[in-house]
């Protein structure tokens, strides 16, 4: 009988520390997703720093971090209203922030009378491949267009490509 017991809490002592590994397993996990969330907020920061930098006075409607040519740099991609000169607003602009560039363009070219359709959810990220969404309504036409933007590079002329298609 002393032998049933003395197995019994041997079992219970392995079981207990085989539990302990698996938590202590689990937070060494959490804690290398916290720096990568980290590093990535610290980028994210940076790009946006110089997003404002670029336009001190723009509005941003909405951002996203992305690979958006799978080269393994991530892009901070902003859709933002931006005045004029003139006091009219841009409401259809989207801004490709990394390192070392930022493009800025204007999906509606000028027109005023678009407008991002849902604030900060018109921009979505899509994948195969990796590209954006925006989604803009054009007030005059009673109209959503949603606006994909694709990126690749041209390492032979070292020149970064805007493709913007419009899906009806």
């Amino acid at each position: 009988m002393l032998k049933k017991g003395f197995i019994l809490i041997i079992f219970l002592i392995l079981i207990f520390i085989s539990g302990c590994s698996a938590i202590r397993d689990s937070n060494l996990n959490d804690t290398d997703i916290q720096t990568n969330t980290s590093e990535k907020l610290g980028l994210e920061l940076k790009y946006l720093n110089l997003f404002k930098e670029a336009f001190p006075k723009a509005e941003i409607v909405g951002k996203v971090m992305l690979d958006v040519n799978n080269d393994k740099e991530e892009y901070l991609v902003v859709i933002f209203n931006n005045p004029t000169e003139t006091n009219k607003i841009i409401k259809s602009n989207i801004a490709f922030i990394t390192k070392d560039d930022i493009k800025a363009l204007d999906l509606a070219s000028g027109n005023l009378n678009f407008q991002f359709a849902n604030g900060s959810e018109s921009l979505k990220k899509l994948e195969n491949p990796n590209r954006v969404s925006v989604m803009m309504y054009n007030t005059e036409m009673n109209k959503t267009i949603d606006y994909q933007v694709t990126v690749t590079i041209d390492k032979e002329l070292n020149k970064t490509n805007y493709k913007i298609e419009t899906i009806d």
